[in-house]
């Protein structure tokens, strides 16, 4: 998070849009979140559901805390996007 901020900021000043495409834990949101009161943060979570996953990446604590995470909005891929 710290390593984007420099362009973050400077994206900022121009009043452009961010998009951050890969965030996983929710720490990372909750830093945007506290560091940026001033912008509107939008969760998106993408869910595909079948993939098959064995059991010792099921229990990595990223799977786990992935499920957890609040989104502003949910999809779900079904492989058609």
């Amino acid at each position: 998070c710290e390593m984007l901020k420099p362009k973050i900021d400077k994206a900022l000043k121009k009043n452009k849009n961010i998009v951050i495409s890969d965030i996983r834990y929710r720490n990372e949101i909750d830093y945007f979140k506290k560091n940026y009161p001033q912008c509107n943060i939008f969760v998106v979570k993408i869910i595909r559901e079948g993939i098959i996953i064995d059991s010792k990446t099921q229990e990595h604590s990223l799977e786990k805390e992935v499920d957890d995470i609040d989104a502003n909005i949910t999809f779900y891929n079904d492989e058609s996007f």
